[in-house]
């Protein structure tokens, strides 16, 4: 199984988990870069495998809504929009998910506690792991529950 966090922006946040990971493998990428990031994160994860029937993978991605007050955010567009293209090449599952319940559910100390934090001037990268575990919680919440030690 592999979910793939995503926090779209201009910079966008992407964090790939897989049942065999001690922790997410992270990337910081501009918003034109991210389908092919994720094409290449998944490639050195063997992803899909190609000698058996690829395992369930969803893109659990921030949710975006535009808003009259708010700026447009075409880079968040164009990223869901990347995303979307790449899940339907591999059949995967998109789970939008909105920010606070996942920073709600992981913290800056619960990524530290677990070993998953990353240092970054914005971010990102923690943003998508919160959105890894926010999946996990809801899709498979013995995993999650095993990660975080409760």
């Amino acid at each position: 199984m592999i979910i793939f966090g995503v926090d779209p922006g201009k910079v966008t946040g992407l964090a790939l988990w897989c049942d065999d990971c001690v922790r997410p493998e992270t990337a910081e990428v501009e918003a034109s870069s991210v389908g092919a990031m994720i094409r290449r994160m998944l490639d050195d994860h063997h992803w899909p495998p190609r000698s058996t029937p690829p395992g369930p993978t969803w893109f659990a991605r921030e949710r975006f809504v535009q808003g009259s007050r708010k700026t447009r955010q075409p880079h968040a567009q164009e990223v869901l929009g990347q995303v979307a293209v790449v899940a339907n090449e591999l059949g995967a599952q998109l789970v939008d998910q909105n920010p606070g319940p996942a920073l709600k559910i992981a913290p800056n100390q619960l990524l530290r506690d677990i070993g998953w934090y990353v240092a970054s001037r914005d971010q990102h990268a923690n943003a998508a792991q919160r959105h890894v575990l926010l999946a996990l919680a809801s899709l498979v919440p013995e995993t999650f529950a095993s990660i975080v030690g409760i």
